[in-house]
């Protein structure tokens, strides 16, 4: 029913005319949810997981490098962390939180 139905409104949108119900193209939403904004200085490995771009992997690094080196005093510091490019940074940009106060030091 569904395939007959995509069948029906490509028909439709070839002759120019408007679709009268939403094709299976409508239901997918390509808006992703929206992430919390996020200290990195403070954020758990599942916190960080939750930025775009971010995996498990590269949580751990940002964690770890804030252990050894310190807080991140903005955001630019983040591309101190390996496999943190200009490209990613902008990406996670909006998303991103710097607290006035210390860096936690008891990560989980």
């Amino acid at each position: 029913m569904v395939l007959l139905m995509a069948i029906f409104a490509l028909l439709l949108q070839a002759a120019g005319r408007p679709v009268p119900y939403p094709g299976p193209a409508d239901h997918a939403t390509s808006v992703p949810a929206p992430v919390p904004s996020i200290d990195p200085n403070r954020a758990s490995m599942a916190e960080l997981d939750l930025l775009p771009g971010i995996g498990r992997g590269l949580a751990r690094r940002i964690i770890l490098h804030r252990q050894a080196s310190g807080a991140f005093q903005s955001a630019a510091d983040l591309e101190r962390v390996p496999g943190i490019g200009p490209i990613l940074l902008q990406r996670i940009r909006p998303q991103l939180l710097f607290a006035p106060d210390a860096a936690r030091t008891d990560d989980s």
